[in-house]
């Protein structure tokens, strides 16, 4: 005969793993905010009005010209961080060089916030690999790193630096399992590139390698155990008073 308790305890124990099969745990994890990641140190830097790369501008960088080519439409720069070709695609017409000086603040802010939902990052579910992802596309020019990244922990990415849905959702899945493993495999990837490899160690600082998210249920399931067990299966007495909740580990 199974004793009712016996079936209560199991299913205290089952249900964290269950739910976090169903992905029905996801919906408790907050998602990156572009707010959040425009308060960034890197980011309020950069955004700066004293960032001014409009003053001989690289002509062998592609983003420095309107058209987003070398060598077509006009050589401009980037100013506040925003390039001549990220301006052009988001004014939808080439930017001028006037245009381009007198940015705003809030029209930086506007072009990348147009990015940031290019990515599609405001579904992804952990803000620093939000924030180096971003970083990659504003000046990487392409998600190459990410898929490679990606890949590296399983996933079958096209890397071609084209971002599509099936991109995102292996990136969500992988962050849903393990946050800091993703954002590391990113952050070393990105790092193998000389141009990037020192703003990446100031800015994009590694993080330890939390539990994954099976561990963690795993963990609150046998937390939840023990709890109902001290409180329902065994009496309390003066030896062995009722232990409160945050003094179970």
């Amino acid at each position: 005969m199974i004793f009712p308790r016996l079936i209560i305890c199991c299913f205290f124990f089952f249900l964290p793993a269950w739910s976090f099969g169903q992905g029905l745990f996801k919906v408790l994890i907050p998602l990156a905010d572009f707010e959040t990641y425009m308060q960034t140190p890197f980011r309020l830097k950069l955004t700066k009005a004293s960032n001014n790369g409009m003053n001989n501008p690289n002509p062998k960088d592609a983003s420095n010209w309107t058209s987003c080519r070398v060598g077509q439409g006009q050589l401009v720069g980037t100013f506040r961080d925003i390039s001549a070709c990220a301006a052009s695609l988001h004014l939808g017409r080439p930017v001028t060089v006037k245009e381009l000086s007198n940015f705003s603040y809030e029209q930086a802010a506007d072009v990348l916030e147009g990015l940031w939902k290019d990515i599609w990052a405001q579904t992804i579910p952990h803000q620093p690999t939000a924030n180096i992802c971003m970083h990659v596309k504003v000046h990487y020019g392409n998600m190459r790193p990410v898929e490679r990244a990606l890949n590296s922990l399983g996933a079958n990415c096209k890397v071609d630096g084209v971002w599509r849905k099936k991109e995102l959702r292996w990136l969500q899945h992988l962050t849903y399992i393990n946050a800091g493993a993703t954002y590391m495999a990113i952050r070393a990837e990105l790092s193998k590139s000389k141009n990037f490899r020192r703003h990446v160690r100031r800015y994009f600082k590694p993080i330890e390698m939390p539990k994954t998210a099976e561990e963690k249920a795993f963990a609150f399931g046998k937390k939840l155990l023990f709890f109902y067990m001290d409180h329902f299966c065994r009496p309390a007495t003066k030896k062995n008073p009722p232990r409160s909740w945050s003094s179970y580990h």
